[in-house]
């Protein structure tokens, strides 16, 4: 399991501090040109709003974001090392599908 990573915590070893972090993230955007301090704001309020809307976009909200990106890395650490089955969220057949007639029916009650 350690050699499959290795790639990755290699690369994360540069990264040392939040600030860093939160650097590394904005040097990668459309704040390129900016100065640090103003990168990181813009990192800070990336992550807020734009990443993973569906979990939260409150300021308060990076605390969920984080627990469910660990939750994402777990699942797919372990079904890469096969403990456990593969799951498909988008197949069709899970999906609740709604008619448009019974939708219909509700808008001109």
């Amino acid at each position: 399991m350690k050699e499959a990573f290795r790639p990755s915590l290699e690369l994360a070893k540069m990264i040392e501090t939040q600030e860093d972090a939160l650097d590394y993230i904005a040097k990668r955007g459309a704040a390129q040109a900016y100065t640090k301090d103003k990168r990181i704001v813009y990192a800070k309020l990336l992550l807020e709003t734009e990443f993973l809307p569906h979990v939260s976009t409150l300021p308060d909200g990076i605390y969920k974001k984080s627990f469910f990106l660990g939750y994402m890395a777990n699942k797919l650490i372990k079904a890469s090392l096969g403990k456990i089955q593969e799951d498909d969220r988008d197949y069709y057949g899970k999906k609740r599908l709604d008619m448009a007639g019974s939708l219909l029916g509700s808008y001109f009650r």
